[in-house]
């Protein structure tokens, strides 16, 4: 496995993985309009496009030309959208990616100071790189999340 920036030609493949990866979430954190809205921010298309953006810095993880998972971090201090296929998640792919993704920002300048609107099920994950829960669950544009904040990077 390598994590490696994310080429152009995976835009497919990071589609693919976010929309197998969050499955499982659908009934969880999502009513029909933000299921629907996830969904259309998350073609290959948009892939495309946030692969080109310079706000963007995403990584994923490759093995033998397959995306296993991919972090993407938007303007060196959110983590825009971090998923691992279901059939490989356990095997510390989400922490290899969340280092170098971390590593990269604070060569970019970052403060340290890094923040997500969490899924239900990513939080204990988010918990483990250092972050804390801020304020109850929330619901935007049909989409529930936790907002988690890491105020100062030490993992």
């Amino acid at each position: 496995m390598d994590i490696v920036f994310a080429p152009l030609y995976c835009a497919k493949q990071l589609s693919d993985v976010t929309m197998a990866a969050a499955r499982e979430l659908k009934d969880i954190d999502f009513n029909d309009e933000g299921w629907e809205r996830f969904s259309n921010i998350n073609t290959p298309d948009e892939f495309r496009r946030r692969l080109t953006d310079t706000a963007f810095s995403i990584f994923c993880c490759m093995e033998s030309d397959r995306v296993l998972g991919f972090i993407s971090i938007k303007d060196n201090e959110k983590i825009d959208q971090l998923f691992v296929l279901p059939e490989v998640q356990k095997r510390g792919i989400a922490t290899q990616l969340w280092q170098a993704a971390k590593e990269r920002a604070m060569q970019q300048g970052a403060t340290g100071h890094f923040w997500v609107r969490s899924s239900s099920i990513a939080v204990r994950v988010y918990q483990r790189f250092g972050f804390i829960a801020e304020g109850g669950r929330d619901t935007f544009n049909g989409i529930s999340f936790q907002l988690m904040r890491l105020y100062k990077s030490t993992r």
